[in-house]
């Protein structure tokens, strides 16, 4: 509540009754951090699978009166996820770890369900509060991770004086996120 600084004018006196000439004192009123940090409701990461140990794969955002200086998973109370699969920073950028990665498990590999996982996180502050945990949502997307193939022993026929630009016929060809475009082997 302002003003947040005073002025008083001093005297200093000793046991033989003298007193000093007034100087100005000024007080000033300084913040307390009065508040626990809060994270922002709803978040939700997504990041690529086959992500590399220490990979940041997404940061939590959270807010301070004075502002926010680390954060931690609630089921372990430490910066490492209680299942050792992700870190968080004191910045809130979350690292995918090598006990993540060597795992194997649904964290870095779409193709290996579930994609989503809720980890409870806090963040904390200069004075030491902490804020309610808040779930937050990670999301594993798919990378395309193999080529497509072209179905072997084709033959197109077609019948002789065609117009240019007609069509003569169709190549098969298949690929787990779809095929993309054609292309003559031969010119790149």
């Amino acid at each position: 509540t302002p003003n947040n600084s005073f002025t008083y004018a001093i005297e200093a006196g000793d046991a033989a009754g003298n007193w000093s000439a007034a100087e100005n004192v000024t007080f000033n009123v300084t913040d307390l951090d009065e508040a626990a940090p809060v994270i922002t409701a709803g978040q939700s990461i997504s990041y690529a699978e086959n992500q590399a140990a220490g990979g940041v794969v997404g940061t939590v955002a959270a807010t301070d009166d004075i502002g926010v200086i680390g954060f931690r998973f609630s089921d372990s109370g430490t910066n490492t996820s209680l299942d050792t699969f992700y870190t968080i920073a004191a910045d809130g950028q979350i690292s995918i770890t090598a006990a993540g990665i060597a795992a194997g498990v649904a964290q870095n590999d779409f193709e290996t369900p579930n994609n989503s996982f809720t980890y409870a996180i806090e963040a904390g502050d200069a004075a030491g509060n902490w804020s309610a945990a808040e779930n937050v949502t990670f999301n594993v997307t798919d990378l395309d991770e193999a080529a497509p193939v072209v179905t072997a022993g084709q033959s197109i026929n077609y019948a002789e004086n065609q117009a240019a630009g007609g069509v003569v016929g169709t190549v098969a060809a298949t690929d787990a996120e779809g095929v993309t475009g054609f292309r003559f082997s031969d010119r790149g």
